[in-house]
């Protein structure tokens, strides 16, 4: 007998003829043996008796009667069940095994086509019994029932022969029932789910997935048009799918199980749909499949995202597939697109609804009947999937439509094909039939539905909408409740949108050719009007019940939103209702806390919001929805008035900081500020001066509100002058002030003003003047005592005059929250005041000269000319448009200042960043005037008087000493920045944003220094001509520290918040602002920048060391002095390090790669974070403003933090941080970046303006640039594996910073070198008493100082090479690329060869000039040139060293891959080895490469 435990990869065939499906990788999950029943018996039959148990055991022992036999076997009714079964599955076995070897089917009695068409008829016969009963004494024992459906021998039999009839091309017949063993499998993996599927467990129903996809593949194919059985099969395999997703994890075996079932029955099933479709059956299968396959839609939708999102997507294609071909197959369709529902919603005659009913009496109203049961039965799952009903109706019908224009074109083809000649090639008959489908497909894409089909699918929409709104309108009748019913609301809100959402994309209702007589936009208005009151009770039971509110509440604004789009008609013009929900739901959301969805509700309601302004900008009705805005602003705080009774359901007792402050994040938000934006762009400028007149009328009935809240009290109350006894008051004056204010702003700074619209438009600005000059000229007038008290009471109260004169002698108590009051005006003055001079200045002349005057405005309008010949001067102020003579700015901020920032300018936010703003543009408009009349005075003009000026300047003094004074905000900001870390106990302090999102109302304590330090940086030009040196040195300082960010992550990368490219003024922070500031080359063109900044940087760089310069011994460094360059010089060459780095000592470092892991400290890492970033910033910033000073300042300050880093570096002994080792390396190479990028700079600049500037008075720092890197690059070494890399492209860098260091300073010098070789030319030219003049010990010295630079680097490269050379000479093995330290050896090779390339520039450029030969010659025969050329054999020799040396290496490859051996098993790593190898080997070719390519562009001999 065959083996049972056969591997089931040996009962795979090699070969198949049709392409089937594969059972996936549980193939390689069957890992036990089958536990079968084998006979211990083998009994000898005689052989003319019929097949008997002892000749049953042996057909699988070969012969001619081995197929004969089994079919024997298999007949004989003798043979138990479990023995007929066992003898086929041995069979089968041996079959297995045999594949591939030897067979003798051609010498069997009885073919394998006819005993796999055998065997397959009987295997069937068990597969669809449910249990088969054997007798036991008599009696018939449950216990003893077979179910042959779950015996995995019987699967793995009939697998055999449906893969052997693929083989041998034989055509099986299937049973009919078979459907039921299918149905019988997934109920018992229905019960097994929860449990393991291993061992012969998971090979059945493997083996079973593999015999339904062979089944289903087949050429036969599987023929069962019984319906009820598949409808049986089809429910068993979604309640699989059901609980996969509910209970257990749709993950692992199990999970890739179900996921195959149910592909494999859907599959099959879809076809059979399309092909079988019945009316009768359309009730069953909405019945019994219609819920479950909605439930099985519902789940896999929250599992797109999952572990197996192929097979989700697969699965929720097949899903959609059996819906569609059981609802609207072409069968069905007909009836869907006949269906009545809109005559009930027309418009009679009179204007009033026709009382219809919806009669619909086809079987049709089915489906509509159970979509009520979904919703009765709460299914939330099948409830949130109804909408795919209405998708899959349209997208068959546009399939109907396509093949319907296909077909017909097909007809047309054929009766012009029918007319052609026949010598039509029928190349040319393919090109014109593409062309035709291709204009069919094009038309059908292009178009959209007919009238007919439209108004179908209209009627379907109704009729699936209505039992959903039934469902909302249940819930508003019994008055919303908490618990279980706000999730029912909340799915059957997602099943309306998915509807919704359908409806909208395809466009089922157009405006413009709706033929309905305003049913469907009647019907809309009802579903519009339900969402409404829905939303409305929600917020009213949000006050006492705020559970699932934020889910419910994106669900009405999705549903708002798809409304809107579909037709803007349903909101009716009420769009303040609209208004209210919107800022009640954000009053709502921020008392939500801990509410996940809170984010996402914020921005479905910036989302809606934007969409409004959107859709009425297109409608050219901007105006109408942000006005309807500033009255629900308005309406907020009106208890029950009289005409807004109707929007008090809207409003809930929230304390009027919840509302106060949604009203300032809705108009904060980026994209709702830019949507304005846009909308007001897209004004017609016709319009624009009738859009003025309209925000006048707001603004008037503003200033009413204002009043009518302020009700009129008694005068006990008023002569008590207590403001803030008018309860109201303080709501209304923020509402006033942050939210109106920035509405105002917005829509006057977004109007486009034209040469077309500019007079209308000027005059619309004048009468808005009008309306607020009765309170402001209380504010501005020319007496400023008690101005602000007078202001607020005309403001507050009607008969403010008479209230005025009753407490003339007293003073009111003012709430922090009047000063938005203030800002209300001053803003709205601003905005007009900047639009007006807009329109001025595009105006006729004459006019232009007239409105500019009118608002004491000099400059806009009137020309050089005009100035010239006027006699009498505008001596206009800011406020001269309101009033003349009118206080000064300076006066004005000085009153309100005195009274809302007394104590702390952060306590009024808003109002101090908005009166900077006002200050910068009085300092422009007087710093054009102070030099328009310092010219006339020039000029000799005698009317002008100097007192105009001084008086001028005093105030322009005045507002720059105001803005300066709140530097101090900014400084105590800077201050909380720098304690980044706490150093007591190695944690990072959290920080807290200091971000800015240019948003005035938003303005707070945290924002505050923020938004001051962008108003002071973008006008450095307007208040730096009237500032101190005092403030000016602190601006300088403020402008470095903020300079440097704040965040530095776990890798010791400093982190640089950026905004999106899209939204550059989304938000910015303090750091962003100083970085900007520095790149900008306008700041370097102020005088001021020049003189103090050097200083101020150098200082700051000292003291962003003291974190860490107490660390080190060499730590006492004095930044502003140069040092003792011989005592650092031989410091360095005795330190502990110089004296073993011929041996290549190696401390332990390895746990310097902590910097990049987890064992990385923060406090270590932000010790360097201020020093590092000053240090990048100096390498980026522009180098304008250098000089000899500031250049000297710069070097020393660099060179002396060399000196500390190096120090610490060489200091070995301190390593208990090994942090240090890797901060300090990346702190050296920013030196030397920053030494070069100055150097560089100075040689461009500094050189240039001078003859005689010299870049360093003694060669001692050249010998330290050399040194130092010598020393350094040997610690690479040092460092693990894990930052070896990292610290071989510093190293690398490093190299590179000092070859331009080196190669700059050369230039420089030999610059000068080779002038004096030209003085010597010239010399032999001229006469004797002129050669005196042409000397210059400059040029001397220079040269001086070349030849030295050369002497220092050959004498160490000769050092070098005697050593190496000594090596290669006495044939030791460990000279080679590997035993050199090629990073000292490379650190003198970039030093010389920048030196050389330095020189090689000179020499190239001036030969460039001069083409005489023989003066060149001339010119290198000199005495002092003569002695470079030993410095060139210097570096021809090193050339020839090191391609030797490269040979050398390539030779002693066997050696080294020995020696690596011995590392290996030492317990070296040898990938790292030869990574190492690998580094150093390409760093030797570098070398070459730079030795020779110096080489040959030296022109010397």
């Amino acid at each position: 007998m065959a083996d049972s435990g056969a591997n089931p990869k040996q009962r795979q065939p090699k070969k198949n003829k049709k392409k089937r499906k594969q059972s996936g990788p549980e193939e390689s999950e069957r890992l036990l043996k089958t536990n079968r029943t084998n006979s211990s018996e083998n009994e000898n039959e005689p052989e003319d008796q019929n097949f008997e148990v002892g000749e049953a055991e042996k057909p699988n022992q070969g012969g001619p009667w081995r197929n004969l036999e089994l079919i024997l076997s298999i007949q004989n009714r003798e043979l138990d069940l479990h023995k007929k079964v066992e003898l086929a599955h041995g069979f089968v076995m041996s079959r297995v095994k045999e594949e591939g070897g030897s067979s003798d089917e051609d010498n069997q009695a009885v073919n394998m086509s006819r005993l796999v068409i055998f065997v397959s008829d009987w295997v069937q016969s068990l597969l669809i019994s449910e249990g088969k009963k054997v007798e036991s004494g008599g009696e018939k024992h449950q216990a003893e029932v077979v179910y042959t459906y779950l015996d995995l021998r019987c699967w793995e039999i009939f697998k055999f022969c449906l893969e052997e009839s693929l083989k041998l091309n034989v055509s099986l017949t299937f049973s009919r029932n078979l459907l039921r063993s299918i149905c019988w499998i997934a109920r018992s993996a229905l019960s097994l789910l929860n449990k393991t599927f291993i061992g012969e467990g998971l090979r059945l129903y493997t083996t079973v997935l593999d015999c339904i996809s062979l089944v289903f593949s087949s050429q036969e194919g599987f023929s069962n048009e019984n319906l009820d059985m598949w409808i049986t099969t089809v429910s068993s395999v979604l309640d699989l799918g059901h609980k996969c997703y509910c209970e257990a994890p749709a993950s692992g075996n199990e999970g890739v199980l179900v996921f195959q079932f149910l592909c494999l029955v859907l599959e099959p099933f879809a076809r059979f749909l399309r092909a079988h479709a019945r009316k009768d059956g359309f009730r069953d299968f909405s019945n019994k499949l219609l819920e479950p396959l909605l439930h099985l839609l519902g789940l896999l939708h929250l599992q797109i995202g999952g572990s197996n999102p192929g097979w989700t997507r697969n699965i929720l294609k097949l899903v959609e597939d059996v819906l569609s071909h059981g609802l609207y197959h072409p069968l069905h369709i007909d009836g869907f697109l006949s269906l009545c529902s809109t005559e009930k919603d027309a418009t009679s005659n009179d204007g009033k609804s026709k009382d219809s009913k919806t009669i619909n009496q086809s079987y049709h109203r089915h489906l509509f009947d159970k979509v009520e049961g979904i919703l009765a039965a709460k299914n939330a799952f099948a409830v949130e999937s109804i909408g795919v009903l209405f998708h899959l109706l349209i997208d068959q019908v546009k399939k109907l439509k396509r093949d319907s224009a296909l077909t017909a074109s097909t007809k047309m083809m054929g009766k012009s094909e029918g007319s052609r000649l026949l010598e039509d090639s029928s190349l040319g008959q393919t090109s014109m039939m593409s062309s035709e489908s291709r204009i069919v497909e094009k038309n059908y894409c292009s178009t959209s539905f007919n009238p007919g089909t439209r108004k179908s699918l209209h009627d379907f929409f109704v009729l699936i909408m209505e039992p959903l709104l039934l469902e909302i309108n249940g819930f508003l009748e019994t008055k919303l409740k908490v618990g279980p019913e706000l999730l029912d609301i909340h799915c059957t809100l997602k099943a309306i949108n998915n509807v919704l959402s359908v409806f909208m994309h395809e466009k089922i209702y157009v405006r413009t050719e709706d033929a309905s007589e305003g049913a469907s936009l009647n019907f809309l208005k009802k579903v519009y009007n339900i969402i409404i009151s829905l939303s409305s009770d929600l917020i009213q039971l949000s006050v006492t019940h705020s559970d699932n509110f934020t889910l419910i509440a994106n669900e009405v604004l999705s549903a708002v939103g798809y409304l809107m789009e579909i037709e803007y008609d349903v909101l009716e013009n009420d769009l303040v209702s609209l208004w209210l929900m919107i800022l009640s739901y954000w009053a709502i959301g921020l008392s939500l806390v801990d509410s996940p969805d809170r984010c996402s509700l914020f921005s479905k309601i910036t989302d809606i919001g934007c969409q409004l302004i959107m859709l009425y900008s297109q409608l050219r009705q901007v105006n109408n929805t942000i006005f309807a805005l500033c009255k629900a602003i308005r309406v907020i705080n009106l208890h029950n008035s009289d005409g807004e009774l109707n929007y008090t359901r809207f409003v809930i007792p929230f304390h009027g900081e919840a509302y106060a402050k949604a009203v300032e994040m809705l108009l904060s938000a980026h994209e709702f500020k830019i949507a304005i934006h846009k909308a007001m762009k897209s004004i017609p400028e016709g319009q624009a001066s009738q859009c003025i007149r309209q925000l006048t009328l707001d603004i008037s009935e503003s200033l009413e509100w204002m009043k009518v809240s302020c009700s009129e009290a008694d005068e006990k109350e008023f002569s008590e002058c207590h403001l803030s006894s008018l309860h109201n008051f303080n709501l209304e004056a923020e509402l006033f002030g942050r939210g109106l204010s920035e509405i105002y702003a917005l829509f006057l700074e977004s109007l486009i003003v034209t040469t077309g619209n500019c007079n209308l438009l000027g005059a619309s600005i004048m009468e808005l003047i009008r309306v607020i000059f009765p309170c402001m000229s209380n504010l501005v007038g020319p007496q400023q005592e008690d101005a602000v008290n007078k202001f607020l009471w005309s403001v507050a109260v009607k008969d403010s005059d008479n209230v005025i004169t009753r407490n003339k002698n007293k003073y009111m108590i003012f709430e922090v929250s009047t000063y938005w009051v203030v800002l209300f005006f001053f803003r709205l003055y601003s905005s007009c005041r900047c639009l007006y001079r807009q329109a001025a200045i595009l105006m006729p002349p004459d006019l232009s000269r007239k409105m500019s005057a009118e608002m004491g405005d000099s400059f806009s309008s009137f020309s050089g000319r005009d100035w010239m010949e006027m006699s009498d001067w505008i001596n206009g102020g800011f406020f001269s448009w309101i009033v003349q003579p009118s206080a000064s700015l300076f006066s004005v901020i000085q009153s309100v200042s005195n009274i809302f920032c007394k104590d702390c300018a952060a306590d009024s936010c808003p109002l101090t960043y908005l009166m900077h703003t006002m200050a910068c543009e009085r300092l422009v408009d007087l710093n054009s005037r102070i030099k328009s009349f310092e010219y006339l005075i020039e000029n000799g003009d005698n009317l002008v008087q100097v007192a105009d000026i001084s008086s001028l300047r005093q105030e322009a003094a005045g507002l720059t000493g105001f803005m300066m004074g709140h530097l101090s905000l900014v400084s105590e900001d800077q201050q909380r920045i720098f304690i980044s870390a706490d150093t007591t106990n190695n944690k990072m302090v959290d920080y807290e944003s200091d971000e800015w999102d240019f948003s005035i109302c938003s303005v707070n304590k945290k924002s505050l220094p923020t938004a001051l330090w962008w108003v002071v940086c973008q006008n450095i030009h307007a208040w730096c001509p009237h500032a101190s040196k005092k403030d000016l040195k602190r601006f300088l300082s403020l402008l470095i520290h903020t300079s440097i960010p704040y965040v530095r992550s776990s890798f010791g990368v400093v982190i640089e918040h950026k905004n999106h490219e899209a939204d550059r003024l989304k938000n910015v922070a303090l750091h962003q602002i100083s970085s900007q500031c520095f790149i900008d080359s306008s700041l370097y063109e102020q005088r001021f920048v020049c003189r103090y900044f050097a200083k101020r940087f150098c200082r700051a760089l000292e003291k962003s060391t003291l974190p860490f310069i107490s660390d080190f011994p060499s730590g006492n460094v004095k930044f502003k002095s140069s040092p003792n360059w011989p005592n650092v010089l031989s410091d360095l060459e005795n330190s502990s390090l110089a004296i073993s780095c011929n041996k290549l000592n190696v401390f332990d470092c390895s746990s310097a790669s902590s910097c990049k892991g987890q064992n990385s400290q923060p406090s270590t890492i932000m010790k360097f974070t201020a020093c590092q970033s000053l240090l990048n910033l100096l390498s980026c910033m522009p180098k304008g403003h250098l000089d000899t000073r500031s250049f000297s300042c710069y070097v020393t300050s660099i060179l002396n933090l060399e000196r500390i880093v190096v120090g610490g570096l060489l200091d070995y002994q301190n390593a208990s941080y090994s942090t240090y080792y890797y901060e300090l390396f990346r702190l050296f190479v920013s030196c030397r970046k920053a030494l070069r990028c100055i150097i560089t700079a100075c040689e461009e600049t500094v050189a240039g303006r001078t003859s005689d500037t010299v870049l360093f008075e003694d060669l001692f720092p050249v010998s330290w640039l050399y040194k130092s890197v010598h020393m350094v690059a040997g610690l690479q070494e040092s460092f693990s594996k894990d930052i070896y890399h990292q610290v071989h492209d510093m190293i690398l860098a490093l190299m590179d910073h000092t070859f331009y260091v080196f190669l700059t300073l050369n230039k420089y010098q030999s610059n000068h070198a080779v002038r004096f070789l030209e003085v010597a030319e010239l010399n032999f030219g001229c006469a004797q008493e002129q050669r005196s003049l042409l000397n210059s010990s400059n040029y001397i010295e220079a040269w001086k100082s070349v030849n030295v630079v050369a002497k220092i680097l050959k004498e160490q490269m000769q050092i070098l090479l005697v050593n190496v050379k000594n090596g290669i000479c006495n044939g030791k093995e460990e000279v080679s690329v590997d035993a050199l330290n090629l990073n000292k050896f490379a650190s003198l090779i970039s030093c010389f060869s920048g030196f050389l390339w330095g020189l090689a520039c000179v020499v190239i450029d001036t030969d460039g000039r001069n083409s005489d030969e023989k003066a060149k010659l001339s010119r290198w025969k000199l005495e002092p040139i003569s002695e470079l050329n030993l410095c060139i054999k210097v570096f021809e020799e090193i050339s020839s060293l090191l391609l030797q040396m490269f040979i050398l290496d390539d030779n002693q490859q066997s050696t080294t891959i020995c020696h690596a051996y011995n590392l290996q098993k030492s317990g070296y790593n040898l990938d790292f080895w030869v990574q190492r190898r690998f580094c150093r080997k390409a760093m030797m070719l570098t070398l070459i490469w730079h030795v020779v390519d110096c080489r040959m562009n030296l022109p010397l001999q």
